[in-house]
């Protein structure tokens, strides 16, 4: 997207398969066969090709900073917000869009209450166990990919992120109680 939108194209599939040939070239194939049927062959099956993939993300990323970093908040709406649902047949489990959101939304805000209780707590060893994992694959992702992220990046922070919303919800049911549990008036005083 950052090429596309660096280039102004009104095609997307005209960059696609542009940066496509890219990636061929610097596997020294022929590119002369690249075209909108071969866009999507590009995967990470080799280490050559994944080093590939790499650098060519990086030079477009180097040629376009400003649209690499408009493009940012785009990936992260994907990584952490996203849900796609593959609709195959008759397996439309009928869930409107708002509802993986809103529960992604709750996952996040239930983390962010868990990673804040850890720092006050000073629990310094746990905070870190589960927020350099995060970072590193949130960070390692949109520094080669912004808005071409799909959910599937959320997948490896997903368990230490119920680990942190576990954390947060226990620090939310421990406040009601202890607010329930401090003495006051009788209700009928």
């Amino acid at each position: 997207m950052t090429h596309y939108w660096a280039h102004g194209r009104e095609d997307i599939n005209a960059t696609y398969v542009e940066l496509a040939s890219r990636v061929e070239e610097r596997l020294g194939n022929d590119v002369a066969e690249i075209g909108p049927d071969r866009q999507w062959w590009h995967r990470a099956n080799t280490p050559a090709q994944a080093s590939a993939m790499t650098e060519v993300a990086l030079a477009v990323f180097r040629e376009h900073p400003l649209q690499y970093l408009l493009t940012l908040p785009v990936g992260v709406y994907r990584i952490f917000f996203e849900v796609k649902i593959e609709m195959q047949g008759d397996n439309d489990w009928g869930a409107p869009w708002w509802v993986g959101f809103a529960w992604n939304s709750a996952l996040l805000a239930l983390a962010g209450n868990g990673c804040w209780y850890l720092a006050r707590s000073r629990k310094w060893a746990e905070a870190a166990l589960l927020l350099l994992p995060c970072a590193y694959f949130v960070l390692g992702t949109l520094l080669v990919q912004t808005s071409g992220i799909d959910t599937r990046a959320r997948v490896m922070i997903t368990p230490l992120l119920a680990v942190m919303a576990a954390y947060g919800a226990l620090h939310l049911l421990n406040r009601r109680r202890a607010k329930s549990a401090s003495p006051s008036r009788p209700a009928d005083s």
